[in-house]
């Protein structure tokens, strides 16, 4: 098992900062969510993608998901949903990263929700191409509405499970668990949402991470 941790948990902390504190916690990997304290954007210039990549390469540790605002069921339409995802797919692609992470959202009341979830559907299905030749899982949040699995359920079924996968979401003080494809069992992660949270070695703090999952 492969431990992780999200740049949510440190919003505060630089880039080197993040990598220096996952060396000297002893994990084997970082989900981005935040760079430098601000969301990821896939129109960032080109040196500075390079940046990322250089430092995660010279430390030895992979960016196990990139993390985007997508929201697949709320987006105006189909179209300006793949218009944001693409891109972040061939980020996470120059970034080897296996996996991006995408919200279904609270759509608005104008919206049924067999309407939210035929579009969420359309744009997974749509991105899959894309996805599988990058090399890359889309995988979803249990989070929003979407923190209802049934929901969930409807959205993925019957898509191409290379491209789609539900990532669950643990909600009771401290959330994160695991990111999941189904084609890429890949890594374990934690992060505290406490007002001010203990940064520990995974071997210590409320939760024996030894003795959890397989």
């Amino acid at each position: 098992m492969k431990l992780a941790f999200s740049t949510l948990a440190c919003p505060a902390w630089s880039l080197d900062q993040v990598v220096e504190a996952a060396i000297e916690y002893g994990y084997q990997g970082v989900e981005l969510r935040l760079i430098d304290g601000e969301l990821i954007d896939a129109a960032m210039p080109a040196a500075e993608r390079r940046r990322v990549r250089r430092t995660f390469e010279q430390a030895g540790l992979p960016i196990v998901a990139l993390d985007t605002s997508v929201r697949i069921a709320a987006a105006p339409d189909a179209r300006s949903a793949l218009d944001e995802l693409v891109p972040m797919l061939e980020l996470a692609s120059e970034w080897e990263s296996p996996v991006v992470r995408v919200f279904g959202g609270e759509w608005d009341a104008g919206r049924s929700r067999e309407e939210a979830i035929g579009q969420a559907r359309d744009v997974i299905d749509e991105a899959a191409a894309t996805a599988v030749q990058l090399g890359v899982a889309i995988t979803l949040e249990t989070h929003d509405r979407f923190s209802n699995v049934d929901l969930v359920a409807e959205v993925l079924e019957d898509l191409p499970a290379a491209a789609a996968a539900p990532r669950p979401r643990l909600r009771c003080g401290m959330s994160g668990i695991l990111i999941a494809s189904a084609t890429r069992p890949h890594t374990l992660y934690k992060h505290c949402r406490a007002a001010s949270p203990t940064f520990t070695s995974k071997t210590a703090g409320a939760i024996p991470l030894t003795t959890t999952g397989s």
